[in-house]
């Protein structure tokens, strides 16, 4: 069987692993009374803990293969997993669970500015879904430019480690 290049191993799997930080970070968000304090911290621990899973899988599929571009590749693949599936968790729970909300953080502003009487009427009107849409859109796009700009600085740190006597394994 043949496995997959190392970039993208290493971006799968570290992408998949920031989206167990991710979606559980949307269920907390979501069905606690978490304070707006507490949710933005959380929120700060999350990005830094983003861009420690980009520059790891960047860096390690750079050590196996000795190439720049496999940290980029790999860090870009890790950034756009993770913001897709903590997109896709915030719109299943958003819009499939609004009933059970005890809050909804990510739009907080939004909301409380729409006018809507409640957060199910806010989410479910044009203004809503148009608000999730294009979000969702715009954080795709930054999780590619994003990842490759971590992607670039995991790689040339691997560069710089290699002067270091650091060695890829063996394939």
């Amino acid at each position: 069987m043949k496995t997959a290049q190392p970039e993208i191993r290493h971006g799968l799997t570290a992408g998949f692993l920031f989206g167990i930080v991710a979606v559980s970070f949307v269920l907390i968000s979501t069905f606690t009374n978490i304070s707006r304090a507490t949710w933005v911290t959380l929120h700060n621990v999350q990005g830094v803990l983003l861009v420690a899973f980009c520059l790891s899988a960047g860096f390690w599929a750079a050590h196996r293969t000795g190439r720049w571009s496999a940290a980029v590749v790999a860090s870009t693949v890790a950034c756009v997993l993770a913001a897709f599936l903590e997109l896709a968790a915030q719109g299943i729970v958003a819009y499939g669970f609004t009933d059970y909300l005890r809050q909804y953080p990510f739009e907080y502003y939004d909301f409380i500015s729409s006018g809507a009487p409640t957060l199910k009427a806010y989410l479910y009107s044009g203004k809503g879904i148009y608000h999730y849409t294009w979000t969702a859109g715009v954080c795709l796009l930054f999780g590619v430019v994003f990842g490759a700009v971590v992607g670039g600085v995991a790689g040339l740190i691997r560069r710089a480690c290699g002067r270091f006597a650091i060695r890829p394994f063996p394939s």
